[in-house]
């Protein structure tokens, strides 16, 4: 099994590197959830006398760090010159080598292009995280090269425990990826499937890990665009890490569906706690394949590593797609009944309406409970229809965004 696993690290593109290369990347991690065995004992009977003799060995050091590839993205990677792919291929190497020196090509003096560099590779590889710190040793205007010192927070032994989890888990949502499935219904299983199985926590200790979006539960916005790419690469679905700024920094994903491009942040498609921990099934869609007018209403790209590409429409979001939106007040209660009757049948207990306007959004919740001469509502008569009988309330939590949130208790 060592032999194998290390035919194909052997294998692994130049692009893979460390995702832990920033100060401003990962948190600091103390222990694995695995220890690895420190020998093997076992038997081997002989058929001819029956005698028995037990062997004990110690298991082959790894020495290198062996992901899979799809834990890689490589649209920054193929924009950089040749020049600057041999200084990232070599950053590669020690890495994956887990070398604590590595000698760069001094072909910048400002140091400028050696940050970039160190930068795109923290955020297009999800798989190295173990890497701690680097430090650049002693250097002069005109040397042919400089010294990056690295010391890491695992042995590749632990790390690759803890990516053989990461592929578990990841496998057991592409295991709910049916062959009928089409891209779209794959890309809204991965947003669901990472909302609902993951807290958005920054407390976590791998929370800026694909390991803590995956296996520990606990992500920040890194974690979850890092899972969503690895699980797009997975499904052959292609997909760029974006880097930008709301209140602070952020990141999210794009995605290229049926020839065109959409953003996708699951982070902000993260239900607030106090919901979530109540409806643990409830999930938001405001920001699931919209274009970049949408996304500029709330943040700032970051090109400084590359240019993402333009997404010039919304078109494929779920709200438009799903019949969850709204622009009249009759719509919207066609879009009550069908996520009511929807989410009663699948045995979830909230679901969501998108309002065109502001002012439709505040006449929608006055108009809904108003009575009637007999006494009864509209929300009511909604209700019965969808044949559900059980408790509905409405909040208006995520009126910034328009949209309407309702919550079923049966």
């Amino acid at each position: 099994m060592i032999a194998k696993r290390k035919s194909a690290a052997l294998r692994l593109t130049a692009a893979l590197c460390a995702a832990a290369l920033s100060a401003a990347g990962l948190a600091a991690c103390s222990s694995v959830k695995e220890d690895v065995p420190a020998e093997t004992s076992y038997h081997i009977i002989y058929a001819d006398t029956g005698e028995s003799v037990k062997r004990t060995e110690k298991p082959v050091e790894t020495r290198f760090v062996d992901p899979p590839a799809e834990m890689t993205s490589r649209y920054g990677y193929d924009r950089l010159s040749d020049d600057e792919k041999e200084i990232y291929d070599k950053i590669n190497d020690a890495v994956r080598n887990c070398e604590k020196k590595v000698e760069i090509p001094n072909i910048d003096e400002s140091g400028a292009l050696y940050s970039r560099i160190f930068e795109l590779i923290r955020i297009e590889n999800s798989a190295y995280f173990h890497l701690a710190d680097r430090r650049v040793g002693d250097t002069s205007i005109g040397a042919q090269s400089f010294t990056v010192e690295l010391t890491y927070k695992y042995t590749p032994e632990e790390l690759n425990t803890m990516l053989r989890s990461v592929e578990s888990a990841a496998a057991g949502i592409m295991s709910r990826v049916t062959g009928d499935m089409s891209d779209y219904e794959k890309l809204k299983l991965f947003h669901d499937s990472l909302i609902t199985g993951c807290a958005s926590d920054t407390s976590g200790e791998y929370a800026d890990t694909i390991y803590g979006a995956l296996v520990d539960g606990k992500a920040l916005c890194e974690g979850f665009a890092k899972a969503f790419s690895y699980l797009c690469n997975l499904a052959g679905i292609e997909n760029v890490i974006v880097t930008g700024n709301t209140s602070s920094a952020h990141m999210w994903n794009m995605v290229r569906l049926d020839g065109n491009w959409y953003h996708v942040d699951v982070t902000w498609d993260h239900p607030e706690r106090m919901i979530a921990e109540k409806y643990p099934d409830m999930v938001l869609y405001r920001y699931f394949l919209v274009g970049d007018a949408d996304i500029a209403m709330t943040r700032t790209i970051d090109s400084s590593l590359y240019d993402p590409p333009r997404s010039m429409s919304s078109a494929m979001n779920y709200y438009y797609q799903s019949g969850m939106y709204a622009d009249s007040y009759e719509s919207a209660l066609s879009a009550v009944e069908k996520g009511c009757r929807s989410a009663y049948e699948d045995g979830r207990h909230s679901f969501t309406v998108m309002v065109s306007t502001d002012k439709l959004f505040g006449s929608i919740i006055k108009k809904l409970t108003v009575r009637s001469g007999d006494g009864s509502t509209d929300i009511a008569a909604v209700m019965e229809r969808a044949g559900y009988k059980g408790k509905i309330s409405y909040t208006d939590l995520y009126s910034s965004d328009r949209i309407l949130v309702f919550l079923m208790d049966y």
